[in-house]
């Protein structure tokens, strides 16, 4: 991936497809943990892709730069706190999902958003730390956004 022109290598043990993903369980979230160090010394920000923070433990070892959570710290309340624990420059990336397929979807972006923040500021999180990403591709397309 890096000789393709990967700038970040985002790594994670359950699918984060919006619709038709099967949810794993939070041990099998925390087996990435054992290869972490041979990603990070391949030379690239590597990001952790984890929405249930009972798999965060011990993931911020040995150098994940990003915490991804597709779910904008939305789904499991204790997520933020983990990122609180781990608060540090480019640290936080929240992806916006949709739930509904039948909505304005820039309207439902900003909400999302807004509610994301709003949960991220109650746990101390820097807001200077966290990336908002948009989640074009989670369920989205340019003909049915």
């Amino acid at each position: 991936m890096i000789a393709e022109g990967a700038d970040i290598i985002d790594i994670g043990a359950e699918s984060t497809r919006p619709y038709g993903s099967k949810p794993v369980p939070p041990t099998k979230n925390c087996d990435v943990c054992g290869h972490m160090s041979e990603v990070v010394s391949l030379g690239v920000p590597v990001s952790i892709d984890s929405m249930k923070s009972v798999s965060w433990p011990g993931r911020w070892t040995p150098g994940a730069a990003i915490a991804n959570d597709v779910w904008g710290l939305q789904y499991d309340p204790g997520m933020a706190r983990s990122w609180r624990r781990a608060d540090r420059p480019s640290s936080s990336c929240t992806t916006h999902q949709k739930a509904d397929a039948d909505i304005d979807i820039m309207k439902d972006i900003a909400a999302f958003f807004t509610r994301s923040l709003e949960i991220a500021a109650k746990a101390g999180v820097s807001r200077g730390n966290i990336v908002l990403d948009p989640g074009i591709g989670f369920g989205k397309t340019p003909n049915r956004a």
